[in-house]
């Protein structure tokens, strides 16, 4: 399996994905971004950001989270963005991989020394997406 991306900043969660998915660091992933620390830093990232920067943006897609497509956030290499709630107040991108959730704040809130790791269940409501296209 592979090692699972802490994120760096506390709106960090959707380039850490990213650079698991692509097989980079997380500070390699950060420079692709447009006002990547910035951002990172206090706001986070939509879909469409994310999507932009992967190797392959055409082969992606985002939608919401429904009822017709909810069993499709199972499939490996699917970003999943949760609605905010107590643990994460600002929401939270995970990805999934090889059957888990691989989470890159799995120890919030803990800010000086965040931990990456895989979990089997998402920690809230999966409300938007990045599929990619078959």
């Amino acid at each position: 399996m592979k090692k699972p991306v802490a994120q760096e900043h506390m709106a960090g969660c959707g380039i850490a994905c990213a650079a698991f998915i692509e097989g980079v660091g997380y500070g390699d992933m950060l420079k692709r971004f447009k006002k990547g620390e910035e951002n990172a830093s206090f706001r986070g990232f939509y879909a469409y950001h994310i999507m932009q920067i992967l190797t392959d943006p055409k082969s992606y897609m985002h939608c919401k989270v429904v009822a017709k497509n909810k069993e499709e956030i199972h499939e490996d290499g699917t970003f999943v963005y949760i609605a905010k709630n107590k643990e994460f107040p600002i929401g939270h991108w995970l990805v999934r991989h090889n059957e888990v959730w691989m989470n890159p704040w799995i120890n919030y809130p803990s800010i000086k020394n965040v931990k990456a790791g895989f979990q089997n269940e998402l920690p809230g409501k999966p409300v938007y997406a990045i599929f990619k296209k078959k």
